[in-house]
């Protein structure tokens, strides 16, 4: 005759009940260390044209800026993270490409009470050539943020975008003439 013994129920409890009396790491400090990293939608899309240009045929290049990657580094009760980051941008040639442009973006630390508290400006030169479509990845490593007394990295953000001229501005506000 065959049977299948059934666990002991109480048994069983009192195994588990000592794991549960292990203090569990506070969910704070494990996923929480980091500054909130965000692309700023108004900035994540550059055309850049002829001067003057408004049709499809006028555009040198598109680009926009993928989703980041963040690395930071947070000692518990420090006073300030350094944060690293990857940052993908995504460029597409036009009608009008020839020679190298530059795409300018930054990296800015927003505190708790949405103040800007740094900001850094880098610029990336694409070189001239046929190829259509490539993407850059960008490393931006040492972004320190100082912490204000009682506040955590969590409570901060890092914006990421393309610093734009008052007419990339516009015409990232309007349709674009040529997507990403």
């Amino acid at each position: 005759e065959y049977s299948m013994r059934r666990p002991n129920f109480f048994a069983s409890l009192l195994f588990v009940a000592p794991l549960a009396a292990c203090g569990a790491p506070d969910i704070n400090q494990i996923s929480q260390t980091c500054p909130a990293l965000s692309i700023l939608a108004q900035a994540s899309e550059i055309t850049k044209t002829r001067p003057g240009g408004l049709a499809s045929d006028d555009v040198i290049l598109a680009a926009e800026i993928l989703p980041l990657t963040m690395a930071c580094s947070y000692q518990f009760g420090d006073t300030d993270v350094t944060v690293n980051l990857s940052v993908p941008i995504r460029v597409r040639r036009g009608p009008a490409a020839g020679e190298a442009q530059a795409l300018n973006y930054f990296v800015a630390v927003v505190d708790p009470n949405g103040n800007m508290v740094s900001k850094r400006l880098f610029a990336h030169n694409v070189p001239a050539g046929n190829a259509p479509v490539g993407t850059i990845i960008e490393y931006v490593n040492g972004t320190n943020i100082g912490l204000a007394q009682n506040q955590q990295p969590y409570e901060y953000q890092v914006l990421v975008g393309f610093q734009l001229t008052a007419d990339e501005y516009v015409r990232n506000q309007a349709e674009p003439l040529l997507r990403p």
